[in-house]
């Protein structure tokens, strides 16, 4: 069995992750073969660097110049002709694969990793995006919100896009809290960390964690934002303009993520549309209590291994963050372990299972 995975690029983001994580363990399998087409290289990717290191997955860069072009399809034939399943994640490549897969014949699987985007805003794409969901064998989501979204958005029956939760590698998280006297080898400092990994982009809502920065009460709490992108300079300037600056450390892009959940107090999620946030399993794994925006996709995460606040309410997200500061939650056990229960379900090896059962039955259709 053949299969192929196409994105844009393996900068950060849940896709990303997500792939870093499932195709080595798709790659094991005896029966398949698996490969990884991204259209240009992203310099430092840890994700990347991850899959060009596997031995059980072939990494391909096509060094394209032009992404938001038809260019792309013609490229991606060749790689999709040689595929049992072609398998797209995000967009421009949801638009690729489907030439790609329409010239070739070869099936293909969109994946859906969040609960809107940009497109969706524009209601004279609707047509055009439903016959180019139309060509695809199978539509999943991560998540029961983004299905739900994507089948309103598309003209679809519920339950026509089938759910696949994202998973990783449960193990590299079962850690015990940090020492003290780890703190400044991780942050550059002492303290209590509040932590956020999440890239630098329009879907998150890195502002209200700053703007929420003034109300805490305990003096050693302090803020670590982990990830890079384009709005990373703003998120800066703002710090600076709430006079912050010294209760918050942006760290860039990072490594080391089990390491720094194991050091952290509490983790936060502030995002304005989520399909499965990959970093809130990664803290539930790590034991973390977690405080997430109340979203859909959020909420049936969650479960009771986390606390819920309005969107862009910096002084909601205060409360619940001196709350669980007072408590010193962080090191009850029994929390701890609720939280890495609720984590089970997102165990990398149950997400290839049934990615596996989709190809085969793609496979074995007439």
């Amino acid at each position: 069995m053949k299969i192929t995975h196409v994105i844009e690029r393996l900068d950060v983001g849940g896709a990303q992750s997500l792939l870093a994580e499932l195709l080595p363990v798709l790659g094991e399998r005896p029966e398949v073969e698996v490969t990884v087409v991204v259209y240009r290289s992203v310099k430092d990717s840890a994700f990347e660097a991850r899959l060009r290191e596997s031995p059980h997955v072939r990494f391909v860069n096509l060094d394209l110049k032009q992404t938001r072009t038809l260019s792309p399809i013609f490229r991606l034939v060749s790689e999709v002709r040689e595929a049992d399943v072609v398998h797209a994640h995000l967009f421009p490549a949801l638009y690729h694969v489907a030439g790609a897969s329409l010239i070739t014949g070869t099936p293909a699987v969109y994946t859906e990793h969040n609960t809107t985007n940009r497109r969706r805003g524009k209601r004279w794409l609707q047509i055009p995006e439903r016959m180019i969901y139309g060509v695809y064998s199978s539509l999943t989501a991560v998540g029961l919100s983004a299905a739900e979204a994507l089948e309103q958005w598309i003209g679809r029956e519920h339950g026509d896009v089938s759910v696949i939760v994202n998973g990783i590698n449960l193990s590299h998280y079962d850690m015990e809290p940090a020492h003290p006297s780890q703190y400044p080898s991780i942050f550059g400092r002492s303290g209590k960390a509040i932590v956020m990994v999440a890239r630098f982009a329009d879907s998150k809502d890195h502002a209200t964690l700053l703007r929420a920065i003034p109300y805490l009460n305990d003096d050693e709490a302090f803020v670590a934002m982990v990830g890079d992108g384009k709005t990373l300079p703003e998120m800066k300037q703002l710090a600076t303009e709430l006079g912050v600056n010294d209760r918050v450390e942006f760290l860039g892009e990072r490594t080391d993520i089990p390491r720094i959940l194991s050091a952290s107090e509490v983790g936060v999620l502030s995002t304005h549309w989520e399909g499965m946030g990959i970093c809130v399993v990664e803290m539930m794994a790590a034991g973390l209590p977690v405080v997430v925006t109340d979203i859909a996709g959020m909420r049936e995460m969650l479960g009771d291994a986390g606390r819920l606040f309005p969107e862009g309410d910096e002084r909601a997200l205060s409360d619940l963050l001196n709350e669980l500061l007072a408590a010193e939650i962080r090191h009850d056990a029994e929390r701890m372990a609720s939280s890495r229960r609720r984590a089970q379900r997102y165990d990398i090896a149950s997400t290839a299972d049934a990615y596996l059962r989709l190809y085969e039955r793609i496979i074995s259709s007439p």
